[in-house]
Formats: structure tokens, sequence, C-alpha cells
């Protein structure tokens, strides 16, 4: 992921807000020397738009190209996005942009997801022949969101989960998680029928609001919604004292923390935060320092733990460097 200047500056205050996010490699992958299979992407376009994808590849042997097709479905979802805003009148064409998203992104997603997929393929086996089975091997999921002035567009194939935090700390969950297959798995984007596997969704979104799309690293790393709601509220909370650019920049060791005590998992998280109407000048310029005490107000029912996390010091990324990523980005 590119790096980026944390400093939010006085020319950027009639921007719609932030974005940003990270990924980081599980505690178990990191034990048994697996490559993260997790991905976040997220981009202000024409800094007025933020569109934000997660992926989290399929962790069964039968996948063993997932971290690639993580990659390739964020990379595919971002320029998707883009495509449906080409052109888009945000005065007269709304409804047209949400009837698009529904009934067209999953079907030209899938499409532009297998093409990259055997571009891949062919470059790293250039001597065998791509059949459809082989897309089984990139297999994952992905949870799109599109911000445009007002309206809130979201989507997903498999699981994960996306969460909307209110100013007053009230938050919902906005995308439609999938129940489990027999077996524990999940639908994917290597489905013949992944095109009728998405959930989509259309909401509203005011001034303050969090919104957060995370793979299910994070969602199984607490013992049930409700506790994922109170991280997600508590996120809200720390963004709103300290500014968004800190709280990204502390995202790795936090999440790094939760997949140790918790699922063990990689993990994937991006965020939006739509801008207070106003706002005080200690937010809107921030040092991109992590916060020294991370969540220290929020004790976290984690599975296979349920202590707080005060005093856990948020830091630099560690021997986890190549393998985790945070940014953020204003627009």
């Amino acid at each position: 992921m590119d790096e980026s200047d944390p400093l939010l500056k006085d020319s950027e205050k009639e921007s719609l807000g932030w974005v940003g996010g990270s990924f980081v490699q599980g505690a178990a992958h990191k034990k048994d020397n697996k490559p993260c299979q997790d991905m976040a992407k997220f981009e202000c376009y024409k800094n007025k738009f933020f569109l934000v994808a997660v992926a989290d590849g399929h962790g069964d042997s039968r996948h063993d190209q997932s971290e690639h097709g993580a990659r390739i479905a964020t990379e595919v979802a971002i320029n998707e996005m883009k495509k449906l805003l080409e052109g888009f009148d945000i005065n007269n064409k709304i409804d047209d942009l949400i009837k698009n998203f529904k009934d067209n992104f999953p079907k030209h997603i899938g499409k532009k997801w297998k093409e990259k997929v055997e571009e891949h393929f062919h470059s790293i086996f250039p001597d065998d022949e791509f059949i459809a089975e082989i897309l089984v091997r990139y297999g994952t999921t992905l949870l799109v969101s599109l911000a445009v002035e007002g309206k809130l567009l979201v989507g997903q194939i498999g699981d994960g989960a996306i969460i909307q935090v209110n100013k007053i700390k009230e938050s919902k969950f906005v995308g439609v998680a999938e129940e489990k297959n027999v077996g524990g798995s999940t639908n994917s984007l290597c489905a013949s029928n992944a095109y009728l596997q998405w959930q989509m969704g259309v909401n509203d979104y005011d001034a303050e609001d969090l919104i957060l799309l995370c793979t299910d690293g994070l969602v199984n790393s607490f013992t049930d919604e409700n506790q994922l709601s109170l991280f997600a509220t508590s996120l809200s909370e720390r963004i709103s004292e300290f500014g968004f650019e800190k709280v990204v920049s502390s995202l790795p060791v936090w999440l790094d923390h939760y997949s140790e005590i918790g699922s063990g998992d990689d993990i994937a998280l991006a965020m939006i935060y739509i801008k207070p109407k106003a706002i005080p000048a200690d937010i809107l310029i921030s040092d991109g320092v992590p916060l020294d005490n991370p969540l220290a107000d929020i004790s976290q029912q984690v599975k296979g733990d349920s202590s707080d996390i005060s005093d856990r010091a948020a830091g630099g990324n560690g021997d986890n460097k190549n393998n985790s990523n945070s940014e953020g980005k204003t627009g």
C-alpha cells in the first residue's frame, strides 16, 4: 500500500471526511509461516467519493493462491466502483447509480476478477492450461462500500461485517452477513454463480458517522455481535477524541492483538469517517502518531481472553512490518 502524508490540512476542510485501514498477518499464519490472505484497499476519488474494499482469501489448502485472489478482488472492486461513477451527476442520477450498483456491479466484478485471475495464473504457470476449476485456488470473499454525498452503497459476498456507528455512538450492522454453509464454508467469488450470492444495500449517513468493513478474522475474535459493536463504537469514540490519523496509525498493533488472543486469523479492516460539521482544530491537524493507550477504556470480551487491552502499548509494526499495513487518506 502506498505511503501517504498523515497531516490533514486546512485546505481540506471542505472534504467529505477520511478513509483508511490496515491488514495484518494472523497469529496462526505467523506460526505456520503462511502468507497473509486478507487485503484492504481504499481511495478518495475526485475528492468527494470514498471507495473501500476488503477481502479474505480462503485458508483451505485447495485455495493456495487465495492471497492473490484477495488482492485482485480489492483492486478490481475499486476500479469497478470508479467506472460506476464515470459521468455521475449527484444531483439527478443517484437513483441510476444505486440501480447500476445493485444490478450490474456483482456481474461486472465477477467477470473482471476472473480475467485478472487468469492473467495472474498464466504469469506464474505459463505452460499450464487455465480451466474453470483453477478459480477455486484463488477463492476469496469481498466486502465493498461506496460513499457518495448522503448515501452509502454496500455489497458483500461471503463472511465478514459492515458496521455503521452514528455520532451518538449507536451502531448497526449494514451488511447482510451470510449463514455459514455446511462445514463452515463461505460464499465466494470463485463460485460459478457468484453474482447471485452478493448481498447489496443502500443506507443514509450523517456527519460523524463511522463505517467499518472487516473480515471474519476480526469478527471471530469477539464472543458475539454485541462485543464487535462495542469495538466499533470504541473506535468512533477514539476518533472523536484523538483524530482519524492517530487511530489509523494504531490499527496494526490493535489488530495483531485481537488475532493473537482471539481468532488467530488474518484481519483486514477499512474505515470511512464522515467529518463533523465543525471540525475542532486539534482534530483537523493530526501528527499520525499511534496512541499510547489504545482503547484503554474498553474491556473486550475476546475469545480465549477477557482482558482489558490498555496494557498493550501501541507502536510500530515490529516483526510484522512486512505483513501489515495502515494508511489514512482525506477527501
